[in-house]
């Protein structure tokens, strides 16, 4: 177990995920990585060996209450009760406005927005409990606050992600964890403010907030 800690990243390909990944792994962390499909994490596993950082994979799809807490059992059994929960899973393209999105898109955004994130943190919180302290850093999006009507249940899903992470901040305060939505007002992209190296960077300042700076949501404006 590295002195540096550990960090599970949920959501893990190519992208914020593996820049996340790739910025807290660059300082000692050991890093473990789950995704819905096992080859296109591994492949982010061997990039970051490269660069001389501890990482390992494991499958694990957020929609699937079992698959994720199996996977995340698998992680912490090698890696400890992680120092750094980040996540950062995706549900994908889900077009539709708010009169043709129907329930069962919406209940499968909503199952990998907010199920999933309740159930990681119910399995990741104990530890975090325990030894009074770690950082919960949940991929948020300006369209919690302004819904994008084209796509109507990212945003939903978005929103109650959102305040899922708020009622956490409350709860996990006060026994020494840090939980935030970094929540990003623009659209991830190479060579531009919203460049993934640089929200990635911001992930990492998050974390190393002191105490008195905590708060529920932490705005990424480029």
């Amino acid at each position: 177990m590295s002195d540096a800690g550990s960090i599970i990243v949920v959501g893990a390909g190519p992208g914020l995920g593996t820049e996340i990944a790739r910025r807290f792994g660059r300082e000692g962390m050991q890093v473990g990585l789950i995704g819905r499909r096992l080859d296109r994490v591994q492949q982010v596993v061997d990039e970051l060996a490269v660069e001389g950082i501890d990482a390992r994979a494991v499958a694990g799809d957020t929609a699937h209450r079992d698959a994720i807490r199996e996977a995340l059992d698998t992680l912490t059994a090698e890696l400890g009760a992680p120092d750094v929960l980040a996540y950062n899973a995706a549900a994908g393209s889900a077009p539709g406005s708010p009169s043709e999105v129907g329930s069962a898109l919406l209940m499968q955004v909503l199952a990998v927005a907010a199920g999933g994130l309740a159930d990681s943190v119910e399995r990741i919180m104990p530890g975090m409990r325990e030894r009074g302290s770690g950082t919960v850093l949940v991929t948020g999006s300006a369209i919690a606050i302004d819904p994008w009507v084209e796509a109507t249940a990212l945003s939903v899903g978005k929103a109650a992600q959102r305040h899922f992470t708020h009622a956490l901040h409350r709860e996990a305060i006060d026994y020494g964890v840090h939980a935030t939505t970094v929540t990003i007002h623009g659209v991830l992209a190479v060579g531009t403010p919203f460049d993934p190296q640089l929200v990635a960077e911001e992930f990492w300042t998050v974390h190393t907030q002191p105490r008195a700076e905590w708060t529920w949501e932490h705005d990424y404006k480029g």
